[in-house]
Order: C-alpha cells, then structure tokens, then sequence
C-alpha cells in the first residue's frame, strides 16, 4: 500500500494530520482506488479517518465507503446537504438523460421509500410524483394536469379529484 502523509512537527514529534493512500475496493486485489484521510481530533494519538474514496471503478464517494453511483455523498449523522454556489452569476444543476427517448429527473426517498419524483419527460413536459402517482403534470404544449386526470384538448388546466373539485382565483389589493 502506498501513503502520502500530511503532518506538522509537535513538541519533537511528527504529527500526521492527513494522508491519501491506496486501497483496495474490491475482493480482487489488483482493483485498487485512492482514498483520501483526514484526522477528526485534536489529539496527539490520532485515528485517521477517510473522508472521500475514488473507487478502482471510478465511483467517488464522500462519507461512505461503498458508493452506489458515480457521486455519493453519506452523513451518519445530521442533514446531508450538499451545495451549488456561484457569487455574482447564475448555479444550475443539470439531470440529463441520454436523448428524448429517456426521462431525466429526482427521486426523494425516506430510508428506503421512494416517496415523491420530478421527472422531465425526454420528450417534453413535467411530471410530479407523489406517493407513487402522478400529481401535477406540465405538458410539453403548456397545458397543467392536477390530480392525474388527462387534460382535455379544449382546456389549458384541468383539476381532477374523486369527490369534489374545488379550485379558486383570487386576487388581492394589499396596498
């Protein structure tokens, strides 16, 4: 195994603060990835830790040891949030599917429920999930689906609902 370690002198003694090693990502020995340490501690007996991992197969993680796609970030604790920042211009995050005959979009779980999607249809429109159906759809011509009912060709919005349909346009003067 090969280690670059980081460190600062102590009282006398050499501290390693960080290291990026080789490591093994696989049960065949020959399949190696980087992993790359850092110490959580202020102790002079430190344990180092590994934060990011770049597997032999090139999937990154962050916070895991085993990640299950191309970018995985984990927290064992607290809220994993994760950041796209620009000062001064535009951020965007961009889903893309391979061309207009696949779908691109986010799935929201809660352990291991897959609990809401937005998904943008390869060939136009905007798709809401919710507890495994359709909600909201934007249709690639502008016309809005709300409850999963198809839109009608002669209406720009249509409200679909198993017992009563209650909608409401209100306006209102707050000056």
């Amino acid at each position: 195994q090969s280690v670059i370690a980081f460190g600062k002198a102590d009282s006398g003694s050499l501290r390693s603060g960080s290291a990026i090693a080789s490591v093994q990502t696989d049960s065949d020995a020959d399949k190696i990835g980087i992993g790359f340490y850092t110490s959580p501690s202020s102790s002079s007996s430190q344990t180092l830790s590994q934060k990011l991992l770049i597997k032999h197969d090139g999937l990154v993680g962050i916070g895991t040891v085993s990640p299950e796609g191309l970018f995985h970030t984990h927290t064992a604790s607290g809220t994993n949030r994760n950041f796209i920042e620009a000062s001064g211009s535009h951020a965007f995050l961009r889903v893309k599917g391979g061309s207009t005959s696949y779908n691109s979009g986010l799935e929201f779980y809660s352990g291991t429920s897959n609990i809401a999607n937005i998904t943008g249809q390869g060939g136009g429109g905007l798709f809401f999930e919710v507890g495994g159906s359709e909600r909201l759809s934007i249709e690639s011509n502008g016309q809005v689906n709300i409850g999963g009912a198809a839109v009608s060709q002669n209406r720009n919005l249509n409200l679909a609902s198993n017992s009563e349909a209650n909608f409401a346009v209100e306006t209102h003067n707050d000056a």
